[in-house]
């Protein structure tokens, strides 16, 4: 009888650990994508820690902490050799150029994302762009489970514009059934100005199929 509650109890420590290191592969994503460790513990601790499950959260924040040396000097030279070329991008609308705000309780973002299959009811916007690429990431891969669908994603991925000669990044690329989505979150004017702008660009590249997020309807 001990042996079968010890292998339960292993077996419900991995299964933890295997959702632990879901999580934590998403906020690495982001954080390299955003170059940025100013959210990591946040992010960590709010989705990756829980009391009920303390001996896989301990293994998950040794593990966490582990990572999270490794990320110090990739996001450093990350910084150091990206810096000119982001600010470049931004002041081109090449790369959108995010802050957190606050939103009024219970906003929702707007989106076109049924436009393509992607059949999401709403998700809550609130200001914190971090916190509002998680919601969305998280509802998309919900809807991928619940149809038994393959979707994948990449934060900050790298377009290049042979018409133009340009680079755009897009914050968040959907990848589902073998075709990639730009996604972009909006939350003024000019980011809607420029995603209008940006979407053209991309429709010449083959990507005809962009989505958004946005706070405002157009």
């Amino acid at each position: 009888m001990g042996a079968i509650l010890l292998v339960l109890l292993v077996l419900i420590v991995l299964y933890n650990l295997i959702i632990n290191l879901t999580n934590i592969t998403i906020i690495i994503k982001y954080c390299l994508g955003t170059n940025t460790l100013g959210e990591y513990w946040s992010l960590y601790f709010k989705n990756c820690f829980s009391l009920r499950a303390i001996y896989s959260s301990i293994f998950g924040l040794i593990l966490a902490i582990f990572l999270f040396i490794i990320l110090i000097p990739i996001i450093l030279i990350r910084r150091i050799l990206f810096a000119k070329k982001m600010q470049e991008y931004q002041e081109s609308g090449s790369v959108f150029k995010y802050s957190n705000s606050q939103l009024p309780a219970g906003s929702t973002f707007y989106s076109n994302c049924n436009d393509y299959g992607f059949a999401i009811n709403k998700v809550e916007a609130t200001g914190e762009v971090a916190q509002d690429m998680e919601k969305i990431i998280l509802a998309i891969s919900a809807f991928g489970k619940e149809n038994n669908i393959e979707i994948n994603y990449d934060v900050m991925k790298e377009i290049y514009i042979l018409s133009t000669n340009e680079t755009i990044y897009a914050p968040l690329n959907l990848f589902k059934e073998e075709k990639n989505y730009p996604v972009y979150l909006l939350y003024d004017e000019k980011q809607i100005e420029n995603y209008k702008k940006i979407k053209l660009m991309l429709a010449d590249t083959g990507y005809k199929d962009t989505i958004y997020f946005s706070i405002k309807n157009f």
